[in-house]
């Protein structure tokens, strides 16, 4: 798959995600069929609704660019997924999210190792030549 196509799917997926944590958090914890959030929940769920939406944003425009000006999106993406898969992998094997938070951790896991070809792909891109204004 080409890089602007794993940039373009992981911002629909932060869009996706990060719209329904920003605005109603406990809506999406009922389709996971997770407990309600409390009040620090849905501070915490609607803060990390708005980064999504950052990385989303960010994703979708560096999509568009050479690699060398969308490697430090690319290198955050990465270590978003890399550790987001870490967490989410452990709370399930701990038995502390609900089976449906398993997409989560596929999720993760698959924008992981997509993000992770890609900046191994991508290293051996020739940079842009600067421009004079």
């Amino acid at each position: 798959m080409q890089r602007p196509t794993i940039m373009k799917t992981a911002a629909i997926l932060a869009f996706v995600f990060g719209i329904p944590l920003l605005l109603a958090p406990n809506m999406l914890m009922a389709v996971y069929r997770s407990t309600e959030l409390n009040l620090p929940g849905v501070y915490q769920a609607m803060l990390h609704g708005a980064c999504l939406l950052a990385l989303g944003a960010m994703n979708w425009m560096a999509a568009r660019e050479p690699f060398a000006v969308a490697r430090p999106v690319v290198v955050g993406t990465l270590v978003l997924m890399v550790l987001g898969s870490l967490v989410a992998l452990l709370r399930q094997l701990a038995g502390l999210a609900p089976p449906a938070a398993w997409l989560n951790v596929g999720i993760y896991l698959v924008l992981a190792g997509a993000y992770a070809r890609m900046l191994l792909a991508g290293a051996g891109e020739a940079a842009p030549e600067l421009r004079s204004t």
